[in-house]
């Protein structure tokens, strides 16, 4: 899901470019094959761009950051060696700062990241906002976009959480290398797509990582931590009129899993050209000027009145396989969610909340952000997230 948020671009920074790119080989997990400088801002210059950029916040010291992009080796799906990218954010004169993953919304366009072009990415200009505050600031691409030619696994947790945390590692090897040293802390957050990513993150560490990562606090914001739940819902009304997330969702499920049944999921126009429109080469509203916005008129109505029927069992249990609820956090969480809003029903976080409370042996809450839309709280959101881990 998209977040909108109106952080203004200043133009007149002026901004270093290098085109060298540092080599590096031994490929392995999160080991770094190439990085590039994007910029290098001064303190000044981006005091001047959070004077007008209209966050309403306390941001205390701003220093220099320094911003650089990264690729490293992952693994794909099917567990084959491939490379992804991502942003990293470096605040200037700052000892042992800590570390922070922004886990970013959804994004249509591979090119469309902060690792291309920070200031075309909503968490790449947040990203630079975070560092001034004194955090090492992670952008992951994911696969599919930024470097990654594959196809966007889009909703998919466990190879969402794998390339975020080998990114992570991509990260902590390039400190090591360029003698910058981190504190202890490390924080998640991410909002829509970013939040369904950062509690997917924060399962797979808890599970399986507990010896390499310790968290300190991770805050999700508007996510579809509930994701068969959300599906359920919006097939049973049809009145939802984001028609690209549930072609997103199926077209990426479709790939995933190599169903071949686009053309059992969608009306006949638009199942031959889903796989063209998610491909990494279009931008969202281009993708929304060719799907119609009712579900009545992109979806196949058999699929959906055998879906409700609990025909499609294999649909529901990948569904449900990629759903967050039902483990056990021992990290402090706090949610963040907009209880208007229209693209990522709030009842998500509500569901997340209850399920995880039950759980677990830490603080799990939920802020709600009355009457908020899922455009309108995400700067509401962003603020009580910075607020909430300046307390740690």
């Amino acid at each position: 899901m998209k977040l909108k948020i109106q952080l203004i671009i200043l133009a007149t920074l002026s901004i270093c470019f290098w085109s060298c790119e540092d080599k590096i080989s031994d490929p392995e997990r999160g080991n770094i094959i190439s990085t590039t400088p994007i910029f290098t801002y001064q303190a000044g210059d981006i005091e001047t761009y959070l004077a007008i950029s209209g966050m309403d916040i306390q941001l205390g010291d701003i220093h220099g950051v320094e911003a650089v992009k990264i690729v490293y080796e992952t693994i794909d799906l099917h567990n084959n060696r491939t490379t992804a990218s991502g942003a990293f954010f470096l605040p200037l004169e700052v000892i042992d700062p800590p570390l922070l993953s922004l886990q970013h919304g959804t994004e249509t366009k591979r090119s469309q990241v902060a690792s291309v072009n920070p200031f075309n990415s909503v968490e790449g200009r947040l990203g630079l906002i975070l560092s001034a505050m004194g955090y090492c600031t992670a952008v992951p691409d994911y696969l599919g976009l930024g470097e990654s030619d594959l196809f966007h696994p889009y909703l998919h947790a466990k190879s969402t959480a794998t390339s975020v945390i080998d990114f992570l590692r991509a990260i902590r090897n390039y400190c090591d290398k360029n003698d910058i040293g981190l504190n202890e802390q490390l924080f998640l957050t991410g909002y829509s797509e970013g939040g369904y990513a950062t509690l997917a993150v924060h399962r797979e560490i808890e599970k399986f990582h507990t010896d390499e990562f310790q968290l300190t606090a991770v805050a999700p914001m508007a996510g579809p931590y509930n994701l068969a739940g959300t599906v359920d819902t919006i097939f049973t009304s049809l009145a939802y009129t984001n028609s690209i997330y549930p072609a997103f969702i199926l077209t990426a499920y479709n790939q995933i899993y190599g169903w071949d049944r686009l053309d059992d999921f969608f009306q006949p126009a638009y199942a031959t050209i889903l796989p063209g429109l998610f491909d990494g080469s279009k931008s969202y509203s281009e993708i929304g000027n060719q799907l119609p916005s009712l579900l009545t008129d992109l979806l196949n109505p058999i699929f959906v009145t055998d879906y409700l029927n609990g025909n499609e069992t294999i649909v529901r249990a990948t569904l449900e396989e990629n759903t967050l609820l039902d483990w056990s956090p021992t990290v402090p969480l706090r949610f963040f969610h907009g209880d208007a809003d229209e693209v990522v029903p709030y009842y998500n976080a509500v569901a997340v909340v209850q399920s995880l409370s039950a759980n677990s042996s830490t603080t799990v809450e939920l802020i709600t952000i009355e009457n908020g839309t899922h455009e309108t709280a995400g700067e509401a959101a962003i603020i009580g997230m910075i607020e909430w881990f300046a307390g740690f």
